[in-house]
């Protein structure tokens, strides 16, 4: 795998942008705002390519085999794996273009916020009954 440095300059910005607190969707209307293309040539971006960006392991340098598999292989329907096989992470496999600690910042947050969280801690909201 070869980086491509204008496209690498672009990942360094989502996962900066990402980690100082802007939303998926704020980093998407920038991009389009300033005409940024995608990977495909295409100038609007979506929440689901910056999630993607933000969540793959190889812009760090490592490679996970088996994500998904052929579970007929008549329909040749292709299938997530949750555990159903084997996967197989394979670290330092190329040049990395974010390091290893920004890509682990990174997931905590995701997953912090997929559980409705800032930060470290969970978001405290004042209802009728008291604080939560």
């Amino acid at each position: 795998m070869e980086v491509n440095e204008a496209e690498a300059r672009i990942v360094n910005f989502i996962y900066d942008a990402y980690l100082i607190g802007w939303s998926k969707e704020k980093i998407a209307n920038f991009l389009t705002e300033i005409g940024c293309q995608t990977k495909t040539g295409a100038t609007e971006w979506s929440t689901g390519s910056i999630h993607y960006i933000l969540s793959n392991e190889r812009y760090c340098g490592d490679v996970l085999t088996w994500k998904t598999f052929t579970s007929d292989l008549f329909n040749h329907k292709h299938k997530k794996n949750n555990q159903d096989r084997d996967q197989y992470l394979y670290k330092n496999h190329h040049r990395a273009i974010i390091s290893q600690e920004k890509f682990e910042a990174v997931q905590v947050l995701l997953e912090n916020r997929k559980q409705y969280m800032r930060g470290i801690l969970p978001i405290f909201s004042v209802v009728n009954d008291g604080i939560f």
